[in-house]
């Protein structure tokens, strides 16, 4: 089974003739998935988000949108677009301990010396 791309090629393979009144159908029938909705960024918005923040989690928190990696993309691609100075951000990541100086849950596991395991 062939793989379609886009609607005209799913009407094409389930053998429906293509008019714009099944386009249009399949368009307002079938929901749009909610990490795919637009969303609307103003520059302005971007920059004072970008001003008031250390970091594009704390951008996204402040433009109300939810934390995903959908939107956190469309925040680097608004910072990008607009040429936005993001040279006040804090760029370690928290949270994680292979990112953060081995402060996580992995480090604390880990042997502290390697020697005390020797057999």
């Amino acid at each position: 089974m062939a793989a379609s791309t886009g609607i005209k090629g799913v009407l094409n393979h389930l053998g429906i003739p293509r008019s714009r009144s099944a386009v249009s159908f399949t368009r307002t029938a079938v929901p749009e998935p909610a990490g795919f909705r637009p969303i609307r960024l103003s520059e302005a918005d971007v920059r004072s988000a970008a001003e008031a923040s250390r970091s594009v989690v704390s951008m996204m928190r402040l433009l109300n949108l939810p934390v995903t990696e959908t939107n956190r993309r469309r925040v680097l691609r608004r910072i990008a677009r607009y040429d936005i100075d993001t040279s006040g951000f804090d760029r370690t990541r928290q949270g994680s301990a292979c990112h953060s100086g081995g402060t996580g849950l992995l480090a604390q596991a880990a042997p502290q010396d390697a020697s005390s395991d020797v057999r």
